[in-house]
Order: C-alpha cells, then sequence, then structure tokens
C-alpha cells in the first residue's frame, strides 16, 4: 500500500507539471489586439525608426537609459532584458530586423561565451514616442483611439524622438 501512495503521489505531480506545461505554452493576444486597435488610425509607417514606446508594454523607462551614465542607470542582465523587450514591443513594423526573438538573442548571447573570454553585449536604438503636447496639436484623441492629425493637407507629426544605449556582460 505504501508504495501505491508514493506512486499516486508522483502520477500527481507529472500531472501537475503537464497541465502547468500546457498553460503555460498559451500565448495571449489580448494586448497585441488592444494597442493594435487603439492604433488604428495612425499611419504607423511614419513612426521614426520604427520603435514606438507608446505601442509597447513597458517593462523598464527607456529615457533613463540614454547613454548618459547616473548612479540610477546601472544595468544588469534583468535590467538590459527589461530594455531589449521594451523595444522588441515598441515595433511598429518587422522592419527593425535587428530586434529578434528573446529566445534567438539569448541563444546568440550565449554561443559568444567562451571560456576565458568576457562577453559584452551592447544595444543602440534610437525609438520614438508621442509628444507631451501631441494631443490636440499634432494626434487625434476620440474614443480612447487615436488618429493622424492634418492641417491643410499637411500631416502634423506628433512624435519626438530619442535614444537608448545599454550594454551588460
Amino acid at each position: 500500500m505504501k508504495n501505491f501512495t508514493s506512486l499516486n503521489k508522483y502520477l500527481f505531480c507529472v500531472l501537475i507539471c503537464i497541465g502547468t506545461l500546457s498553460n503555460a505554452q498559451t500565448v495571449s493576444t489580448d494586448y497585441a489586439n488592444t494597442v493594435n486597435s487603439i492604433f488604428a488610425g495612425v499611419d504607423l509607417n511614419r513612426v521614426p525608426h520604427h520603435l514606438l514606446t507608446d505601442y509597447a508594454m513597458e517593462f523598464v523607462d527607456l529615457k533613463g537609459y540614454n547613454g548618459v551614465v547616473t548612479d540610477s542607470n546601472y544595468v544588469q542582465k534583468g535590467t538590459y532584458t527589461a530594455i531589449y523587450n521594451t523595444l522588441l514591443m515598441s515595433r511598429t513594423s518587422i522592419d527593425v530586423t535587428s530586434l529578434v526573438h528573446p529566445d534567438m538573442y539569448e541563444s546568440n548571447l550565449q554561443d559568444a561565451r567562451d571560456d576565458y573570454t568576457i562577453s559584452l553585449s551592447g544595444l543602440y536604438y534610437k525609438y520614438s514616442r508621442l509628444r507631451e503636447s501631441a494631443n490636440p496639436q499634432n494626434i487625434t484623441v476620440s474614443n480612447n483611439k487615436y488618429y493622424d492629425k492634418y492641417v491643410n493637407g499637411v500631416w502634423q507629426d506628433p512624435y519626438e524622438q530619442d535614444q537608448v544605449f545599454a550594454a551588460n556582460t
């Protein structure tokens, strides 16, 4: 009877793990659907550098990592990954080919590591965000949706540009 109970506990744990793994592989598209709906009235091809932080789920505020070293922008692996993932989610076009899937990025980083070698990974990107004063001068917001604004047929640029730099070993 003791072996049967141990076996039941083992099978229960295996079933829990399988159930958890199968649920973990389900990808939710809720965020993408919501953000695409909000920006449906905006020509995303006009976004400079095809990176728009307002379009992303921000894991970190990129403004703090502009290349100027301070005591508050130390980059560790978790921060570096958060910067990368924020940039990846801010893509408004697949034209930003240097931003690869996080698994491929991690694999490339692991492949570059070698005994007695320090591998340094760095990223530098220019990105865009909506200006603080974009609404109502440069963009129209109606029913929680953004629309490009034109004055006398001239598109009003709502974007400001910035840069992000980070390095990690």
